[in-house]
């Protein structure tokens, strides 16, 4: 009985660096996606900048 229980422990012991492996490739793949996320606004906010600045170009020849 002392042996077998001893045995889980053992292999609970040696399942725990998968566990925290496993916890790290969870925060590594939260942080990707919220990056991803990050780039994703910047470019939505490059792209309307540079569509309002060629508008605002526009304007101004047609008025010269």
């Amino acid at each position: 009985m002392a042996c077998s229980g001893s045995r889980e422990r053992l292999q609970w012991n040696t399942n725990l660096p998968d566990l925290k492996m496993e916890q790290e490739l969870h925060h590594l793949s939260h942080r990707w996606w919220a990056t991803l996320g990050d780039l994703m606004i910047l470019a939505i906010f490059a792209a309307l900048c540079f569509s309002v600045s060629r508008e605002t170009l526009r304007n101004q020849k047609d008025s010269d």
